[in-house]
């Protein structure tokens, strides 16, 4: 991350230690990404939103303990929540429940960032398309439907996904060649192609390159 950017964030975490209306700066800046990857996991536009609200609250409550380490960005721990609050909800469905005004006025009642549209816009780029993508991940465990949305659409280096899903880059990177051979078989069981379901994040492009700089990434 640039120093500058480090620097700023580190600032923006401070304030938001000390006052919970100065952590709607961190709100702006990550909730575009975070509601992508959300969006992206779930294939649930409403559910999306939902589950990431209730990431920034738990980020908003939890604040103090955060703890910025190796130069690793607030994003990070957003990501790690965010994934917690995936696999809790696909594991209670009957017991999940919306944030109400009273339980989190910073974030209920602040309007979404005005880039989410650009950010649902951006998973929802060919709709057909990405229901089809999301019917093959959802066909994988559930630390690959990660990894490869990680790596594929949010463009994280295997460094940030280790970071992000508590792994070493090694692990990541083995995580990683699994899941592609494994979206591969349910791909070809499907009859469908990689190049046309993936435009410019093709897998087969990127699975080269991650094999053959695996000391790099």
């Amino acid at each position: 991350m640039d120093s500058a950017i480090l620097q700023e964030e580190i600032l923006l975490i401070k304030n938001a230690k000390n006052d919970p209306e100065a952590f709607g700066e961190l709100y702006d800046r990550y909730y575009p990404q975070i509601f992508r990857f959300v969006l992206t996991r779930t294939g649930n536009y409403e559910l999306a939103q939902d589950l990431t609200a209730e990431t920034f609250f738990q980020a908003l409550k939890s604040i103090w303990r955060f703890r910025l380490r190796n130069k690793t960005p607030f994003s990070s721990w957003l990501y790690k929540i965010a994934i917690a609050q995936i696999s809790n909800f696909y594991r209670k469905k009957s017991s999940y429940c919306e944030l109400s005004m009273e339980e989190c006025p910073e974030i209920i009642n602040r309007p979404d960032s005005a880039s989410t549209e650009n950010s649902a816009d951006y998973v929802f780029d060919k709709n057909l398309e990405f229901q089809e993508i999301f019917k093959l991940l959802q066909k994988l465990k559930p630390i690959h439907q990660n990894i490869l949305t990680l790596r594929y659409f949010e463009e994280k280096t295997f460094e940030e996904i280790s970071v992000i899903l508590g792994m070493k880059i090694n692990t990541a990177k083995s995580h990683h060649r699994r899941a592609l051979n494994g979206l591969r078989e349910i791909i070809k069981e499907s009859n469908h192609s990689l190049t046309s379901i993936f435009h410019e994040r093709r897998i087969e492009k990127n699975s080269a390159a991650s094999q053959g700089n695996q000391s790099t990434a």
